[in-house]
């Protein structure tokens, strides 16, 4: 069955017609949608993270939540932004064949559709003192948006396993009395920035997160990370995105929304989009290369996801979609596209304009004879 090919065989993205990929089966289309609360699609089941300590527990909720920059970055052209910062987001996610892990983000507040950095941490004793190993996500990186903005919501977390992983560097972790501090245990190899070896450092000390990397060349120069004297500072906040989580089984993740004008009948949407399967497997993209951006009227004909899930976007939103199978492609699936019968739907929206209708031009006056 396609849904047990391995990723690495599974066929890139097809590219077919944006609506043809979206517009559900005329069969779909004509179904009544209205459900008895007997018929709506159970909840996800909680999941609860199993940690192998209290000392770990401890260590693993202090370090989960959201974080950010108190400063703002630099940029690439050398000079701070007014406006940018760094926002980390940790939280504990299962994958298959693993215990004590959870998934680090990291995103630009300028760019939070993509995040810069994705990774797996994972807490385990040595010799009886804790240690964090990191581990960097192997999957394609068309694939990795499909874990993006979800890591508070370990239910509906993509599917990731042990095979998936491969380990970077371990930081040896250190409790006090208001927290914990860690550090490598001695440089690790990287070939990332002209660097050589590397070393990383942190301290939690409550609502405050620091952090230390560096890159070093064959010299023991630092090529990139802080300065000798340097840190990065975050400092913990509420969770930006908001979150509806639907009877029926439909989430909605607002990561960005600006005020403006909501989308009322008769606009025209233009929207990029990503999806993904629940095995992080991206079926469609309206980025690739040659595709343009996909416009559509208000209300829109398409999957029924789709249809409530674009209710109330404004220009700019980033909108994050999880749909559960019967409001997606159901039990045809979309074989264009290797979605299998009723496949859970991962999309990432950007709404780049919501296009009211221009008004018509006034009818002239009559004039007299």
């Amino acid at each position: 069955m396609l849904e047990k090919l391995p990723r690495s065989i599974r066929l890139a993205a097809p590219g077919a017609a944006v609506m043809a990929l979206l517009t559900a089966a005329p069969t779909l289309q004509a179904q009544d949608t209205s459900m008895s609360p007997a018929d709506a699609p159970a909840a996800a089941q909680p999941w609860e993270p199993v940690w192998a300590t209290d000392e770990i527990r401890t260590i693993a909720e202090g370090l989960s939540g959201a974080w950010r920059t108190t400063a703002p970055i630099e940029s690439t052209g050398g000079s701070e932004s007014d406006e940018t910062h760094v926002l980390m987001l940790i939280h504990p996610v299962p994958v298959e064949g693993m215990t004590d892990t959870v998934y680090i983000e990291a995103f630009r507040t300028d760019d939070l559709i993509t995040p810069f950095r994705q990774a797996i941490g994972q807490f385990y004793t040595r010799r009886g003192d804790p240690r964090l190993r990191t581990f960097e996500v192997t999957v394609p990186d068309s694939n990795t948006g499909s874990m993006a903005h979800l890591g508070a919501h370990p239910e509906i977390f993509p599917e990731l396993s042990a095979d998936d992983l491969i380990a970077t560097l371990d930081i040896s972790l250190y409790p006090t009395s208001t927290g914990f501090t860690g550090r490598t245990p001695y440089p690790y190899p990287t070939a990332n920035g002209g660097a050589v070896e590397m070393t990383s450092s942190l301290e939690v000390n409550g609502d405050r997160l620091v952090t230390v990397e560096r890159g070093y060349d064959a010299d023991g120069d630092i090529v990139w990370g802080a300065g000798e004297d340097g840190k990065y500072e975050f400092t913990r906040i509420p969770h930006p995105f908001a979150v509806d989580k639907r009877d029926n089984g439909l989430v909605v993740i607002d990561v960005v929304r600006p005020e403006g004008d909501e989308v009322a009948d008769g606009d025209q949407l233009h929207v990029h989009y990503g999806g993904w399967l629940k095995d992080t497997y991206q079926f469609d993209t309206s980025r690739q290369e040659g595709r343009d951006v996909f416009r559509f009227g208000y209300p829109p004909r398409l999957i029924q996801g789709w249809n409530e899930g674009l209710n109330g976007v404004t220009t700019g939103t980033v909108r994050k979609l999880v749909i559960p199978g019967d409001l997606g492609y159901g039990p045809r699936g979309q074989p264009r596209a290797n979605i299998p019968p009723d496949a859970t739907l991962y999309f990432t929206l950007e709404i780049l304009l919501v296009e009211k209708p221009s008004a018509e031009e006034p009818a002239p006056a009559p004039t007299e004879e």
